[in-house]
């Protein structure tokens, strides 16, 4: 488990710098989830490695989205599902899928609320409302940038100002 979360950690850090090398150590990381035989880090995994492929513009990022899905199906994992719901949301919204956008954005944001695991909800909420912003929906953008301010007042960063610029974007 520990070597696990440091091969983790190294893939966070090389994907500022060499996504080949944060390639390498998610590898590891799908590698000794396995050798663990731990289904959620495997799917949380697969999900990151997706993740780190949609940089690449891969044509892998859906398999391995695909994989991760398969695994919380037989073994639920609410945090990491919203992880993965997220990733869906952006990844169809990528290739102009507006729809799928819209349906895994929402999955995702209620299951946050469920598991209550803010930074997916914010993630969420964010895209949601750069969906419909920039469809210049901007009645169906306001809740979204409203939820995502509510969420940074709770937990000051800097996304806190991004929020404030939203809502100030739909005023």
């Amino acid at each position: 488990k520990l070597i696990n979360q440091a091969y983790n950690s190294f893939a966070y850090l090389s994907i500022l710098s060499d996504l080949n090398k944060s390639l390498e150590y998610r590898d590891l990381a799908i590698e000794q989830s396995l050798k663990n035989e731990d289904q959620h880090d495997l799917a949380f995994n697969y999900t990151q490695k997706a993740y780190i492929l949609k940089f690449q513009k891969s044509d892998s990022v859906a398999h391995y989205l695909q994989l991760a899905r398969e695994i919380y199906k037989k073994n639920p994992a609410p945090v990491y599902e919203g992880i993965l719901l997220y990733n869906l949301a952006e990844y169809y919204g990528d290739l102009g899928y507006g729809d799928s956008l819209i349906f895994y954005g929402l999955k995702a944001n209620e299951l946050s609320k469920q598991t209550n695991y803010v930074q997916v909800s914010r993630v969420s909420k964010a895209l949601l409302f750069a969906y419909y912003f920039n469809r210049q929906e901007y009645e169906s953008a306001e809740p979204f940038a409203r939820g995502a301010l509510e969420i940074e007042k709770s937990r000051p960063s800097i996304n806190y100002v991004s929020a404030f610029v939203d809502m100030a974007r739909i005023q």
